[in-house]
């Protein structure tokens, strides 16, 4: 009986018109990823770890939720060990933007959970990864009481890697 109580609620949250899912293509193609609303995508020069990159932030935003994918070519001279550099200074960006502790299993590629300690308190879920060339960030971050675990479990396991 849980089971179908919580396949129910999937079904009307993820039916919600809050939520209007589209699956989009990001990182030059390097990915797939489904959106719970309209998307945006701004690109600007970042500096990350004595490189400056061209980053790009597409994103979509529910109420007080934010769903997001950064992503930015790396320069193809860069050595394996130069590029988890990048990837960690991503990371370490993360947190510290929230004023969280970094997880150990950040550095794993895999989904992740940080939340802020500041009296306006932010639940974020992310994954940062070095694919085909590219530094890629998935995150969906909102309030912690507001952030809907489901969607953003829908978020992540969406992500399809080309």
């Amino acid at each position: 009986m849980r089971v179908v109580l919580m396949g129910a609620a999937f079904f009307l949250v993820g039916c919600s018109p809050e939520y209007n899912w589209r699956e989009l293509s990001v990182a030059d193609g390097r990915a797939m990823v489904a959106f719970p609303a309209r998307v945006q995508t701004e690109s600007r020069p970042l500096k990350i770890d004595q490189h400056t990159l061209q980053f790009s932030l597409t994103s979509a935003a529910v109420k007080q939720n934010l769903f997001a994918v950064g992503y930015a070519p790396l320069p193809p001279e860069l050595s394996q060990d130069q590029q988890t550099a990048i990837k960690n200074a991503l990371l370490k960006s993360l947190a510290a933007n929230l004023g969280a502790t970094l997880p150990d299993s950040a550095h794993d590629s895999e989904p992740f959970v940080l939340e802020s300690l500041s009296a306006r308190p932010i639940r974020m879920v992310a994954r940062v990864l070095i694919h085909r060339g590219y530094v890629i960030q998935f995150v969906a971050t909102g309030p912690p009481g507001e952030l809907n675990t489901t969607i953003t479990e829908e978020f992540m396991r969406s992500i399809s890697l080309r």
